[in-house]
């Protein structure tokens, strides 16, 4: 493209040009031999432009007899006069060409779009006629072969438009899959939200079955435990009443009342004082135990609170979990129930503690009587006491 604008219309940088041996003959030989890289529409771009630059020599060269027979002799053996004319109308076909010449201002989007520009198609296209001119007759036939140029050119313009109309399909084409894509993905990422939201339901439904189970299991120790401070306040009271009952009876009864009461009360206090050692053991036990319950209620408060977290994940993922809300919400009744449970366990080790600071404040009533009679009370028993 820039040797033809160079050589056009400057006999003498043509001449210059034809001084140079192999520039007849690179043109000649390649002419036909170039291809082997680009496309087929930049091939025949180039080769079009190789016989525009031989058609601007024969144009503008030597005007003498036999250089200019021997120029036109050489073009015309080794490539053609038709051959020349021919590729000239290639590029004038080609979609590089029609693409340029469409708007005066390029609009390639890259590099390889660039391979002519607006003014060299106006350029190109004044040469086109002059060449054609030329190398064929004038008369009807030259005509005839101008307005099918003029043919090419607007097949050239209808087979680029129905290139872009099929582009434009192919590109609307894909712009519905894409969309079809978007709503699939979108549907699949809902379907998948449900399926995590239902498997973390299932997995906080099987967590609060196996706390309930855990706590019916307690159950009947917590009713054990229950059961045995019931039988130690009646066992204690029972007791009292017989030792009340007893120590009546013999006072009234017995003419050495003093000494058998003496006698009588010490082993009460002896008896007592076991009852009182086999009662704190039994509290200490008991107190084990509600220690043992509070730890467990300690560990289920912390069971529903991971619970709880789990929950608000769940309900973040999803905008309603009515599901959820109920689980916990009896999560917290059941919380609720073990609350109670253990306020009764300490209600009745509260009075378990009562009675056995009655049973002490008698012993200590009757080691003070046995002072009052004269009776020796030991360091050791006042310890135990």
């Amino acid at each position: 493209m820039l040797l033809a604008v160079w050589l056009h219309g400057c006999p003498l940088a043509v001449a210059q040009f034809l001084q140079i041996e192999e520039s007849v003959q690179y043109l000649t030989t390649h002419i036909d031999e170039c291809g082997a890289e680009g496309t087929e529409d930049e091939n025949q771009v180039t080769k079009g432009l190789m016989a525009l630059v031989l058609a601007i020599c024969l144009l503008y060269g030597d005007h003498s007899a036999d250089k200019k027979n021997s120029l036109n002799m050489t073009v015309e053996r080794r490539v053609g006069n038709e051959k020349i004319v021919e590729l000239l109308e290639g590029v004038s076909r080609s979609e590089h060409y029609v693409r340029a010449a469409q708007r005066p201002q390029p609009l390639s989007k890259n590099a390889q779009e660039m391979l002519l520009d607006f003014q060299f198609t106006k350029l190109f296209k004044f040469l086109e006629g002059q060449i054609i001119k030329q190398l064929r007759p004038v008369g009807d036939a030259s005509s005839a072969q101008m307005n099918g140029g003029s043919d090419n050119v607007v097949a050239s313009f209808k087979e680029l438009i129905k290139r872009q109309d099929e582009t434009i399909a192919t590109l609307n084409h894909q712009i519905k899959n894409l969309t079809a894509d978007l709503a699939a993905s979108k549907a699949n990422e809902g379907i998948e939200a449900e399926r995590e939201l239902a498997k973390l339901k299932q997995e906080m439904a099987e967590r609060c079955q196996i706390e309930n189970d855990r706590k019916q299991a307690e159950q009947p120790h917590i009713e054990h435990f229950r059961s045995i401070a019931e039988q130690w306040q009646t066992e204690a009271h029972r007791y009292q009443q017989w030792a009340e009952q007893w120590q009546q009876y013999q006072i009234a009864q017995l003419p050495n009342a003093e000494e058998v009461v003496v006698q009588q009360l010490s082993a009460q206090v002896k008896q007592l004082e076991e009852q009182l050692t086999y009662g704190w053991q039994s509290f200490e036990v008991q107190g084990a135990s509600l220690a043992q319950t509070s730890a467990q209620l300690v560990e289920a408060n912390r069971k529903i609170h991971d619970l709880e977290v789990q929950l608000a994940a769940a309900m973040s993922n999803a905008a309603t979990v009515e599901g959820a809300r109920s689980s916990n919400q009896s999560e917290l009744r059941n919380k609720g129930s073990d609350d109670e449970e253990l306020a009764s366990l300490k209600k009745e080790h509260e009075d378990l503690l009562v009675l056995l600071a009655d049973q002490d404040a008698k012993i200590s009533q009757y080691r003070q009587r046995l002072i009052q009679l004269g009776q020796t009370v030991t360091d050791e028993e006042d310890d135990g006491a």
